[in-house]
């Protein structure tokens, strides 16, 4: 819960005052009883009232100024989703974890350098809903298409936690991007593949043109270099403990395939893209993106904190309706 108006609180210091006013109040009415001197008549004036009753009417009051107190400051909790109508394109963004991406023959290595380009990507893709794809040999949905472009960065982030130590399966990722799109939009659909291209399983090619046919476009973005690099391997504390090996023993290099990553990007009617320390080649991307034909969709926006106030507003003056009618004569 938080709070519109914390200065108000200032206001609580009228409820040790009035407890103490009230003590003060009864302890002079006895005191004056008490110089009456006849106890008949004082065992009298006291039976005639019900000091429960009374105390208790008192707390009431208190507990009224007290809720009330609490509503001129302004309680605020719960969220709300708001739908709204909005124009964008639906992006389906796949990153490449298999163990090639960690080389780092593009500083700090590939996969950082992708985890990056990323969020540098989906800063601008606002308007957008835009869906997160992991793959290696296989390929898992991260998040769905969502406008809430922070709460895709989070799973970014655990995106690129660690590499998997498997072949890569492009055809896999374009796969099951199709499964994440409306399935009554057909023209502002795109896919976004962040890799080396070193593909090792699956037919990416015929499945890229599978999903031009379904109205994708396939744009994607080569990370590393022709000459390639040795595949570093690490322990669990991120020390570097030598390379990657095959069955034979000798060392594994991987480079940047960018003949599949080409076939792919023109077997999608997209566009191929390789990194740069420019970083002109995601605002290059971004501009294609932008270019394809928007429609309309409907959104989603987490409203803020809602104000609470008029709760407690209502059971303060519940309290002094009661005092008011039927405890009047407490």
């Amino acid at each position: 819960m938080e709070m519109t108006n914390y200065s108000a609180a200032f206001l609580f210091l009228l409820v040790p005052i009035l407890i103490l006013g009230y003590i003060y109040y009864n302890y002079k009415k006895n005191q004056e009883l008490n110089k009456v001197g006849d106890r008949n008549l004082v065992g009298k004036i006291q039976s005639s009232e019900n000091l429960f009753l009374k105390h208790f009417k008192f707390a009431l009051a208190i507990v009224g100024i007290v809720f009330i107190i609490i509503a001129i400051m302004g309680p605020k909790w719960g969220k709300r989703n708001l739908d709204f109508m909005q124009e964008g394109v639906e992006v389906v963004i796949a990153i490449d974890v298999s163990k090639s991406m960690l080389a780092e023959d593009v500083k700090p290595s590939r996969l950082e350098i992708a985890h990056y380009e990323i969020k540098q990507l989906v800063d601008k893709m606002k308007g957008n809903r835009v869906g997160l794809i992991r793959f290696a040999a296989e390929a898992e949905v991260l998040c769905p298409l969502t406008n809430d472009m922070s709460a895709l960065k989070s799973y970014l982030d655990v995106a690129t936690d660690q590499a998997i130590n498997a072949g890569t399966n492009i055809a896999e990722a374009i796969r099951l991007s199709k499964k994440l799109y409306t399935p009554t939009k057909a023209t502002n659909r795109a896919l976004i593949i962040y890799s080396d291209g070193e593909n090792h399983q699956g037919e990416a090619i015929s499945e890229a043109k599978s999903a031009f046919d379904n109205g994708i476009f396939i744009f994607t973005f080569g990370i590393g270099t022709a000459k390639g690099e040795a595949i570093i391997e690490r322990n669990e504390q991120g020390q570097k403990i030598g390379h990657k090996t095959d069955s034979s023993g000798q060392i594994v290099y991987t480079k940047l395939n960018e003949n599949l990553l080409k076939g792919v990007a023109e077997a999608g009617k997209g566009a191929y893209l390789t990194w740069s320390s420019s970083k002109s080649s995601t605002k290059k991307l971004f501009n294609m993106i932008d270019e394809i034909e928007k429609s309309e969709f409907t959104a989603q926006q987490l409203q803020g904190l809602e104000d609470q106030f008029v709760w407690f507003a209502l059971v303060s003056f519940a309290i002094y309706l009661f005092i008011f009618t039927i405890a009047r004569n407490w």
